[in-house]
């Protein structure tokens, strides 16, 4: 269940199979269907999101409901609101 997220995070640095057995206690995953929102405005991300398959946009919409895309993100990515998971 959490191979990809493994391999990815493995990729990168260097983790013990201890470090990995305590991230697996701590991963819960979860299923999103095409087009379902992650957020609503307002909300303020409180987690980190990893994308197995499949593709993840965040956008912005202006004063007169103009739609603008802000990132675009392809499967095999860790992302999180950067401005508020450190508030």
């Amino acid at each position: 269940m959490h191979e990809q997220l493994i391999l990815s995070i493995r990729s990168r640095i260097k983790i013990s199979n201890e470090g990995i057995n305590l991230l697996k206690k701590i991963l819960i995953p979860k299923e999103a269907r095409k087009r379902q929102f992650l957020l609503n405005g307002g909300d303020v991300c409180q987690h980190m999101l990893f994308v197995e398959r499949g593709s993840l946009r965040s956008f912005s919409n202006d004063a007169n409901g103009g739609e603008y895309t802000m990132q675009f993100r392809n499967g095999r990515v860790v992302d999180f609101g950067h401005d508020n998971f450190f508030q």
